[in-house]
């Protein structure tokens, strides 16, 4: 059992050139190289080509990528919250699709 905070993220695809994902990434990277985390991250996109769990070697398990078409749904959110340990939540997306209600 590790003691590791386990953070899960829902962006744009980390490992994509977008403002979203790099943005993403950097605070994803910055947090694996304390040691302290864990994370496990649903990437968005319009489409993928392949839908396998990413793992770089860099961070080897501490860092699972799971694509996933748009955000994903409340269902595939349970999924991950009922299965997995998660002590901390990440969300990030383009301010431009906020929608604000008046």
């Amino acid at each position: 059992m590790s003691d590791k905070i386990t953070l899960f993220t829902i962006s744009d695809m980390p490992l994509v050139a977008s403002g979203v994902a790099s943005q993403t990434k950097y605070m994803i990277e910055g947090l694996l190289k304390t040691g302290k985390y864990k994370v496990i991250s649903l990437g968005g996109a319009i489409k993928h080509d392949q839908y396998n769990p990413v793992r770089l070697n860099e961070y080897g398990e501490d860092w699972t990528i799971f694509p996933i078409d748009g955000y994903g749904n409340p269902d595939v959110v349970r999924q991950f919250l009922d299965y997995e340990k998660i002590n901390a939540f990440f969300f990030m997306t383009d301010p431009r699709f906020f929608r604000v209600v008046v």
